[in-house]
């Protein structure tokens, strides 16, 4: 009885394996109609990884795929093993991933780089792809190509290199222009000055070669207009500026200037609120709005720098004035348009205030210009506390 019940229970567990195999059997022919394909057994683990993977020979034909890569790039149903890598992904992967595969195979080294796809930076998706060689014995047999879409943080990088490239194209417009505006200004006034001399005045030669170098002057000024121009879509990084450290770079900077600066007053800074912006471009605006406010006051007026907080709007106002009214009302509503050429306005002092206006506006600010009795003419700019 021993004998019979044992012969019956390995029966039993023959049936029982032969089931099995039916059922893999049929689970694998449907699996293969379903998807065109039936999987390598060693490459089975592949399919549970989140990477897109396809395994290649020498022809660059795929002999393994994984969901996630038919996910990634729909890989069509109709496709099977065999069949041309490249005749299964979307034809612009070809030109990215042909040198790379070519190169793998060649030189037995792993390659990875970034492919992207589409016509617009918003339609473009963005791929990382590796390309491992299996080596057998002393040639490449196999590829593996991974790939992994990182279209987000592709983006997201872009946008960020895009704003840096700009700020600093905007930081290195305004210092050029800060530094062509004082000798177009010296050139222009000069010129005036000859215009003006009377035993020169008569001379129409010198006259016409004067007009010819203010001329120049304005076509320079405006070229400084354009490079400037290029960048007004920038967004400048913003960060906590301390008013006391900003004064002291414009007082450092207005004096390491040899060339005879009048005395310029500075406000109490003490308690003043920090800002919010970028310090080297308003340092660079205030020093321009300096140096006009100093010439407009003439050798009797007294240039000066004041500081309020305006806690209900939270802003702090900073007020540059002359001590005397230098400009008329119906010159002031004209003065920020570019290259305004009045006579106590040259054309370097008008790309300043109009490039200082832009700067302003970049930081969501204004700059303002207006007359006051005691104060004389009078330029603001108010910022926003941090």
């Amino acid at each position: 009885m021993r004998h019979t019940s044992s012969v019956i229970n390995v029966d039993q567990k023959v049936k029982s394996i032969k089931h099995e195999l039916i059922n893999v059997a049929i689970a694998g022919k449907q699996n293969k109609n379903r998807q065109g394909r039936v999987q390598p057994a060693q490459f089975k683990i592949f399919d549970h990884l989140q990477e897109g993977i396809a395994v290649l020979d020498e022809k660059f034909r795929i002999r393994y795929w994984n969901e996630a890569l038919a996910e990634l790039v729909a890989v069509p149903s109709f496709a099977e093993f065999g069949d041309d890598l490249f005749a299964v992904l979307p034809p612009a992967f070809e030109n990215f991933l042909l040198p790379g595969l070519q190169e793998a195979f060649s030189l037995g080294e792993p390659q990875n780089n970034i492919c992207t796809l589409g016509a617009s930076f918003a339609e473009r998706r963005a791929f990382r792809y590796r390309i491992i060689p299996q080596n057998c014995g002393k040639a490449t047999k196999r590829l593996i190509l991974t790939l992994t879409e990182i279209t987000e943080s592709y983006r997201l990088n872009r946008e960020k290199d895009q704003r840096e490239y700009l700020e600093n194209w905007g930081i290195l417009s305004v210092g050029v222009t800060q530094e062509l505006t004082q000798p177009l200004d010296e050139i222009y006034q000069l010129s005036r000055q000859l215009q003006g001399h009377k035993k020169l005045c008569g001379q129409q030669r010198l006259r016409n070669q004067l007009k010819q170098i203010e001329k120049k002057v304005y076509q320079i000024s405006y070229l400084v207009h354009n490079l400037v121009g290029l960048s007004h879509n920038t967004v400048p990084h913003f960060s906590r500026i301390s008013m006391q450290l900003l004064v002291d770079e414009l007082q450092q900077a207005w004096y390491a200037c040899d060339d005879g600066r009048r005395q310029f007053i500075f406000g109490e800074v003490n308690d003043m609120p920090a800002i919010l912006g970028n310090r080297v471009l308003l340092s660079s605006v205030l020093q321009n709005l300096m140096r006009i406010v100093s010439r407009l006051a003439g050798r009797e007026g007294r240039p000066q720098m004041c500081f309020a907080a305006i806690s209900n709007e939270r802003q702090v106002r900073i007020s540059i004035f002359n001590g005397k009214q230098s400009l008329a009302d119906a010159e002031i509503s004209q003065l920020l348009d570019l290259f305004y050429n009045r006579s106590k306005i040259s054309p370097g002092t008008g790309l300043a205030l109009f490039i200082s206006k832009r700067v302003v506006e970049l930081h969501g600010c204004s700059l303002q210009i207006h007359n006051d009795a005691k104060q004389g003419t009078v330029f603001e700019i108010f910022l926003q506390q941090f």
